[in-house]
């Protein structure tokens, strides 16, 4: 898992996009942006305005007077920057593949790789995968305005993983109840801590928590009498 963030994050440094945005001042909050807009070469529709600072005139217009202050900065547009960030690191791979990102909600997306044949893009129970998914959030939440959750999936691997962890919890279950001990799962991303709680909410004498600090938060099975 450490081998595969070393890499990836040597990888995505090569392919990571930045939001350019400036910082203006004027006599006028319309005055600040008009100014921004020009040394942008853009126009409003096309740009999102952070007010920082509406000025002040002062006294009678001579003492404490304040230029106001806007941030101003291209309209962020989620699926294709996303799917842009995807083809250069897939591109940097000599992966030859397409991706659909696909909106689930306003704060999470799904990235789909169309190409079965993946597998070591996947790695060990997905820990290559987790990686890349991790280095992404971490790239496009730092020129996002809003927080974004991005999942990728290479053909029906979620579905599988699901399955996979449903399957293991139900068996941990048993093996819990038997020993009436408590097990911990190795760390798990949340998507995959909720499906073992999903899991086993109705089992009978089960308990489940999730303890410890990210990245390594874990699951924890605990008998209950």
């Amino acid at each position: 898992m450490l081998l595969n963030l070393i890499y990836l994050h040597a990888l995505l440094k090569r392919v990571v996009l930045k939001m350019k945005y400036i910082i203006k001042q004027g006599k006028s909050v319309n005055e600040a942006i008009g100014l921004a807009l020009e040394e942008l070469k853009t126009t409003l529709e096309k740009v999102d305005v952070k007010i920082l600072s509406e000025g002040s005139a002062g006294f009678l217009g001579l003492f404490g007077k304040k230029d106001a202050s806007v941030k101003v900065y291209p309209k962020f547009d989620t699926i294709s920057t996303i799917e842009t960030l995807m083809y250069s690191y897939l591109k940097n791979m000599n992966i030859n593949s397409q991706v659909e990102v696909i909106k689930q909600s306003d704060s999470h997306v799904l990235v789909e790789i169309k190409d079965e044949g993946l597998g070591y893009l996947i790695g060990k129970h997905g820990s290559t995968l987790n990686a890349l998914e991790h280095l992404i959030n971490l790239s496009i939440n730092r020129q996002s305005p809003y927080h974004l959750y991005i999942t990728l999936n290479i053909g029906n691997y979620l579905q599988t993983r699901r399955e996979t962890l449903q399957r293991l919890a139900q068996n941990i279950a048993v093996k819990v109840k038997n020993s009436k001990t408590t097990y911990v799962f190795e760390p798990m991303k949340s998507q995959e801590r909720k499906i073992i709680h999903a899991a086993l909410q109705n089992t009978k004498n089960i308990k489940t928590s999730s303890i410890g600090d990210e990245p390594d938060r874990k699951v924890a099975v605990e008998y209950v009498g």
